[in-house]
């Protein structure tokens, strides 16, 4: 071995906290030394500590231990309580620092803290405009309780160069009574752990394992802001964020990924269980190409979506957003979808989801300010049972001109107890462009599907079974709608109402049945009469009530209209005499 490898090894060894006290000055002391050496491990033994909240202010002179670079601090499962009224800067500060690791201890803070990101904290990483970029910050096995700054971890990059390699692993914090920083300030992001890309330069491979908090008494569990990268957030639990304290519409989340459009990307969050989230369980802002895989959220509490998406998962601005698996349970709704800006770009996929007793809706279409037709929501093999609406599209809200094009269910099981299963035409001129709904089974307790009077564009429902839970009124509400499609549809066991009301409509019918429904078709609905409409080529209107016409040896029946050179022509069936 080369003699300087030798001495560098020596160097970058351990020092023992007990060694030079037990306090906070002990603490910097044995820092100072590992600075001396360039490096090593700080051993804080198993055992209790009580460190002075006056000894890690602002006022002190130093505040925050602040670790140099290639440093671990190992605490052995020691228990550290901050003691004293003082608000405290931070336990510790890190700044334009690599190779940083801070593990197996328990920190209790004193539960002191204002609207100010650098204070109040356990740990606090900066990297600072005009510094190079940094690699390896790693929090392991940390677990912390009652701080009251407003970010107990802050992870933060305000460069223009990149942030490489945080580990933040196996973190818990439990918050108490008075944790809860501003919570009628929606922009307060009050979070037990905080990534935040501030800078021009993005932090880039991120890894939350394990996350554990009972967030309470803070607004949010993990928030991802800004211009973060290549981020997985994998097995996390979050209990009743923001429950107590914080008011409805202010944004209080399991999870938040928030930044503008497109700077957060390639998002990964697996496994979720987040139970009682006040405004959502994940909420995604502005981030794109986001996986959540196998959620499992419940009881989302909020009803007022004045100023805030609200849900169980909940999109402001997000595109190329996947949810695939899992459970949405006991939520007032379940995912709403709101586009915003320019960007007609959406692409969110709803993917084997199971949801169950949505007290408002389960998926909920619902377009912000801007420009454009969002474009793709598909629900493929999903399982919806909700206690009131289903599926609700609002297109046009307010007058905007916005409209979903590309709306698909592919699969699955749509069940609307009270409602309206799939609700097209929640706002006035409704354009529905390339709406397909193929092989699922609909159930609703009023209307099956609605895109009546003032909608237009074209719906395609094929290979479906639609039923009634008791009485529906409708199973198919479309009149004056100008481009339907239905082949293979069968409308079960409705009691009374009507299967369809499509009068006014035009499109093409085949192989199109009722059975158990009391007024069958109304007399004037889509094959029940000549369509009224102009058709397109190969446009096919099955009879769905085909009766024997004619005279005497002439005898026959009307099977379908065939839209050919500008009209609608019979095509009869001869019945004999």
């Amino acid at each position: 071995m080369k003699p300087f490898q030798l001495s560098q090894h020596i160097r970058r060894s351990w020092v023992n906290l007990l060694d030079y006290g037990s306090n906070v000055a002990a603490c910097k002391a044995a820092v100072a030394e590992l600075v001396a050496r360039g490096g090593g491990t700080l051993l804080i033994p198993r055992g209790s500590y009580s460190w002075a909240s006056a000894d890690l202010s602002v006022a002190s002179g130093g505040g925050a231990i602040m670790l140099p670079d290639n440093v671990t601090v190992e605490g052995d499962g020691a228990i550290i309580s901050i003691v004293g009224d003082t608000l405290i800067n931070a336990v510790f500060h890190v700044l334009n620092k690599s190779n940083v690791t801070v593990r197996d201890l328990l920190c209790i803070g004193n539960g002191k803290g204002h609207i100010d990101a650098s204070l109040g904290s356990f740990f606090y990483y900066r990297l600072e405009a005009g510094a190079a970029g940094t690699e390896n910050i790693r929090l392991e096995d940390v677990r912390l309780e009652n701080f009251g700054g407003q970010r107990w971890i802050h992870i933060l990059n305000v460069s223009a160069n990149a942030m490489r390699g945080v580990r933040l692993a196996d973190i818990s914090g439990i918050s108490r009574a008075g944790n809860n920083v501003a919570p009628g300030n929606i922009a307060a992001h009050a979070s037990v752990l905080m990534v935040y890309g501030g800078g021009t330069g993005p932090i880039v491979d991120v890894e939350i394992p394990g996350f554990y908090a009972e967030a309470a008494h803070i607004k949010n569990g993990i928030t991802i802001f800004g211009r973060v990268q290549q981020a997985h957030i994998a097995d996390p639990a979050v209990y009743y964020a923001g429950q107590t304290g914080t008011p409805d519409d202010c944004g209080a989340y399991g999870i938040n990924c928030y930044s503008e459009p497109g700077e957060q990307t390639d998002i990964t969050i697996s496994n979720p269980v987040i139970y009682a989230p006040r405004s959502c369980g994940i909420y995604l802002r502005g981030c794109t190409r986001v996986l959540i895989d196998n959620p499992q959220i419940y009881g989302q509490t909020d009803t007022i979506i004045t100023s805030l998406s609200k849900g169980a998962i909940a999109t402001s601005g997000a595109f190329n957003v996947t949810v695939r698996g899992g459970v949405l349970s006991g939520n007032v709704y379940d995912v709403m979808v709101t586009p915003q800006g320019p960007s007609a770009e959406l692409n969110f996929v709803l993917d084997g989801v199971t949801m169950v007793g949505a007290s408002n809706a389960a998926v909920t279409f619902n377009p912000g300010a801007g420009t454009g037709a969002p474009d793709r929501l598909a629900l493929i093999n999903c399982d919806i049972q909700s206690n009131a609406y289903g599926v609700r599209i609002f297109n046009n809200k307010g007058g905007s001109g916005r409209h979903l094009a590309n709306f698909e269910v592919k699969g699955g099981r749509i069940v609307a107890n009270t409602n309206i299963a799939l609700e097209f035409n929640a706002y006035g001129g409704s354009v529905l462009s390339g709406y397909k709904i193929d092989g699922a089974t609909i159930k609703a307790g009023d209307i099956a599907i609605s895109a009546d009077t003032t909608a237009t564009g074209d719906l395609s429902i094929t290979n479906c079974v639609i039923e009634a839970i008791g009485t529906m009124s409708y199973g198919l509400l479309a009149r004056a709608f100008p481009k339907l499609t239905l082949d293979n549809v069968e409308f079960r066991n409705q009691g009374s109402g009507y299967a369809t009301l499509t009068d006014g409509a035009g499109g093409t019918i085949r192989n199109v049945r009722a059975y158990n429904v009391t007024n069958g078709f109304s007399p004037n609905s889509l094959g029940m009469v000549v369509p009224t409409l102009p058709g397109w080529v190969n446009a096919r209107v099955e009879n769905l009530n085909p009766i024997a016409l004619g005279g005497v040896g002439v005898m026959f029946t009307i099977d379908s209209w065939v839209w050919s050179a500008g009209a609608w022509l019979q095509q009869r069936t001869p019945t004999g005499l």
